[in-house]
């Protein structure tokens, strides 16, 4: 082969590589030799949607978070039709930190899409690559701004340590209205006062402000407090609710809570004022306690004293007239919570003429007791019956007697 034939083949080789260089150059060009911002969109997209996809087999995606991760798929999808890939598929991102609330996931996606929309936002005199740019921006754009909405939503409630002193108190108010002991019997009107507190206490949770713990937890009631005590002690409590629920707030959610909280503290404290503002004969009136004392005292004197004893007609009719007296003091709420057993020891050496007259001196005490001034119209009724069965059972004690002494 002649020299000039070898040169003119270099020639050609030379310029073949060429073409190859150039044609390979170009395809850099559109693969992000000139975009590289694409290929940092692309890993930040990515990484985006991932902070916002499920995270354990628990954790479901909401409406809204599926909507941001649609509009990342199609801002992906544009610059992936461009021709413009890593190659990489979806789970290839940096590792999601688990210890990441949901709060601050989606604080991160936020600003990953802030990122990527700096970064596909550069200037652009490619017609092709412009509208890329345009769809993909459209897509980022509704990502960040659904990102966005999420975050205001689940923003959560600003600290109002004033709120959680009222759970406190409101607990603890609830406890001095509740039972604190298997005999103790909650009233009607203290059942709709702890229904207001926990009405209270809902709309208070409902804004998301919680101490996380249960009624039960608030400092030890008293059990020597009367109860007139405790519904004082309640009251200040709300009084205190009030004052703690009644904060300045310019949050619009929050002043609805306010308002329906301040509601329902409100109706429980007039339920408790009601209460207070109520007659307690048992407080006025010791003797009514010692009433009691002696009518099972001497309804023991009339009831048999061993298995071989029976109890005539006129002793069940003096027992039966005790027991009612017994009731009608009880059913005002006037009650030592003592049994009927629980009284002085029966002589067993008595006559059952001297058991009579025992009888007879301990019903006398008790009429007494029961009678005295009362002006209350509820203790009224209360005396006239409790008064009424006494006297029918000291009758029935008498002809007892009568009919023993004949």
């Amino acid at each position: 082969m002649k020299i000039r034939d070898v040169l003119v083949n270099m020639a050609c080789a030379a310029g073949l590589m060429g073409v190859v260089a150039g044609a390979v150059q170009t395809l850099a060009d559109d693969t992000g030799g000139k975009h590289p911002h694409y290929l940092h969109a692309l890993s930040d997209l990515r990484f985006s949607r991932a902070h916002l996809a499920q995270h354990g087999p628990n954790e479901l995606v909401s409406k809204q978070e599926q909507s941001a991760i649609d509009e990342i798929d199609a801002a992906m999808r544009e610059i992936k039709a461009a021709s413009i890939d890593d190659g990489k598929s979806m789970n290839d991102h940096p590792a999601i930190d688990a210890k990441l609330s949901k709060a601050d996931r989606y604080q991160q996606s936020l600003t990953l899409l802030q990122k990527v929309e700096n970064d596909i936002n550069q200037e652009e005199d490619n017609q092709d690559v412009q509208g890329l740019q345009h769809r993909a921006m459209m897509h980022v754009s509704a990502a960040e701004k659904t990102v966005t909405a999420i975050i205001q939503e689940t923003r959560p409630v600003p600290k109002h340590p004033a709120y959680l002193n009222a759970l406190s108190d409101l607990r603890f108010a609830r406890a001095n209205l509740d039972k604190i002991a298997p005999s103790d019997v909650v009233t009607d009107q203290e059942l709709q006062a702890i229904k207001e507190i926990d009405g209270a206490i809902g709309e208070i949770k409902t804004a998301s402000i919680d101490d996380g713990k249960n009624l039960s937890d608030h400092p030890a009631i008293d059990v020597n407090l009367k109860k007139a005590d405790r519904y004082h002690a309640a009251l200040d409590l709300l009084n205190k609710t009030q004052a703690d629920l009644k904060q300045e707030e310019d949050n619009q959610a929050m002043k609805d809570l306010q308002r329906r909280a301040i509601m329902h503290v409100t109706a429980a404290e007039k339920i408790v004022t009601a209460i207070i503002k109520e007659p307690h004969p048992v407080a006025k009136h010791p003797d009514y306690l010692n009433a009691l004392a002696d009518l099972r005292f001497a309804r023991a004197h009339l009831d048999k004293l061993s298995p071989s004893d029976v109890a005539n007609d006129q002793e069940l009719r003096a027992i039966k007239e005790i027991d009612a007296a017994i009731r009608e003091i009880k059913t005002a709420s006037i009650d030592d919570g003592k049994a009927l057993s629980d009284h002085p020891t029966i002589d067993v050496s008595l006559k059952k003429t001297d058991r009579y007259h025992n009888a007879l001196d301990l019903l006398d005490k008790a009429s007494k007791d029961v009678s005295r001034e009362e002006d209350d119209k509820t203790a009224q009724g209360l005396q006239r019956r409790a008064q009424t069965h006494i006297q029918d059972a000291e009758k029935a004690v008498n002809e007892a007697l009568a009919s023993l002494l004949n």
